[in-house]
């Protein structure tokens, strides 16, 4: 009787422990509301806080350092970096 109600308990927590991964819905759309307009793309140019949440959103997600602090693209192609002088 103790091995069927062990048993059954552990079916229970086994079950349990599968429902959060079912309850996730699938990955949406998020949606960004600015507190300002954009005037000013470049976020090296301005010290405003639009312009640098606008930089963090769109050039650090394309670019990236690896591990030999490399400029990497986050998609995997390959990036090469030309010094000007």
């Amino acid at each position: 009787m103790k091995r069927r109600t062990l048993a059954a308990l552990a079916a229970l927590a086994l079950s349990a422990a599968c429902l959060p991964a079912l309850a996730q819905t699938p990955p949406k759309t998020l949606k960004v509301v600015a507190h300002a307009d954009l005037k000013i793309l470049d976020p090296t140019f301005t010290t405003a806080y639009i312009s640098r949440n606008f930089g963090y959103m769109v050039y650090d997600t394309l670019f990236a350092q690896d591990g030999d602090r490399q400029a990497a693209a986050a998609d995997g192609r390959e990036v090469h970096v030309v010094e000007r002088r």
